[in-house]
């Protein structure tokens, strides 16, 4: 028997139930249940211990009483004797061995003294979850006052779902805050207009005279205002629109592992669009096209992916999925948009 065999046999021997009538030695051979009685004797239960100096007195005391051994020769057996006691033995031997693997579990080589807590470092894994992933670039949004962070996360999954559709911006706008404000579509509508005619700001945003100075301290009314303006800011980020007069656009996404950078280029004598991105760790992009036409590229690691569609139509929206190779793939949605020529 090799040594691979014989510790294989010795482990399987470990995680067999220690019945003392049914495991055996290595090597030994099953006692006759009806050569002596010894094999219905349970030497001190579960709790006995063989190492134990006490216990082994009383094992020999029993021993030399029930003539296992000689008070001469102080021998366990003679010859070609097996008594069930030497099983008894090996399933004892057997309990301290396992229950001493399990208290101090053998170390590999390259393991300290005190081992690795195995827990504690699948604890400390990072988790991420979407949309919060993102919350780094909606803080970023050119907004007059802060806004609460679940109020973001809200607008930027009604956005994504959003920017995918031919719906006119007033009526995207509407769509994307009404669920904050039920049954204020009326007042949606009408607010809505108003800030699809105000100037883009550039830089930062200034807070108006008299404007509360967070979201929660605002009126209704205010509120509205503002979550309109957040759902603008984020629906532009998240399109990328070209033409024959701007053939190229670039965005950048502030993500909680890196930015995400992208870049859309439009080639209109041969109709095609091309999407570049960095990402700051393995995914994909996944660029949709007319029908069933769908373009993917994807990496391990950080780095750059491309896709390109042909065929390329003018006024058309084409959805960009973004989808990194984390815990719970947080995946953002992006539209690419084709405008007409002016």
């Amino acid at each position: 028997m090799n040594n691979q065999s014989a510790a294989s046999e010795f482990l399987a021997w470990l995680l067999q139930d220690p019945t003392p009538n049914v495991v055996l030695p290595l090597g030994g051979t099953r006692p006759n249940p009806e050569s002596g009685t010894l094999g219905e004797f349970d030497l001190q239960g579960d709790d006995f211990d063989p190492f134990d100096s006490e216990e082994l007195e009383v094992l020999e005391d029993f021993l030399r009483e029930s003539g296992a051994i000689s008070a001469k020769t102080n021998q366990l057996f003679e010859p070609g004797d097996q008594p069930a006691v030497h099983d008894r033995f090996y399933a004892l031997l057997k309990n301290r061995l396992r229950a001493e693997i399990e208290r101090n579990p053998p170390r590999f080589p390259w393991e300290p003294e005190g081992g690795f807590d195995y827990e504690a470092e699948e604890l400390s894994v990072p988790q991420v979850i979407a949309p919060s992933f993102w919350s780094g670039q909606l803080q970023k949004l050119n907004l007059p006052v802060p806004m609460p962070e679940n109020v973001l996360e809200h607008l930027l999954t009604q956005c994504e779902a959003l920017v995918q559709t031919t719906l006119q911006e007033g009526a995207r706008l509407v769509q994307a805050v009404e669920a904050l404000f039920p049954g204020q579509s009326q007042s949606l509508n009408q607010l809505a207009g108003m800030v699809m005619t105000a100037p883009a700001r550039t830089g930062g945003a200034v807070k108006p005279d008299g404007f509360p100075s967070h979201y929660d301290a605002a009126n209704q009314a205010q509120q509205m205002a503002l979550s309109l303006l957040a759902a603008r800011e984020i629906l532009q980020s998240l399109t990328l629109s070209v033409s024959a007069q701007k053939p190229s656009v670039e965005r950048e996404w502030e993500t909680a592992v890196g930015t995400l950078k992208l870049k859309a280029e439009s080639v209109a004598h041969v109709g095609k669009l091309r999407v570049e991105g960095q990402l700051p760790c393995g995914g994909k992009l996944q660029l949709q096209g007319r029908s069933t036409q769908t373009t993917t590229a994807q990496r391990p690691n950080a780095g750059w992916v491309s896709v390109e569609l042909f065929d390329l139509q003018p006024n058309q929206i084409y959805p960009l999925e973004v989808r990194l190779a984390l815990p719970d793939q947080p995946t953002l949605i992006f539209a690419v948009q084709s405008l007409p020529e002016d």
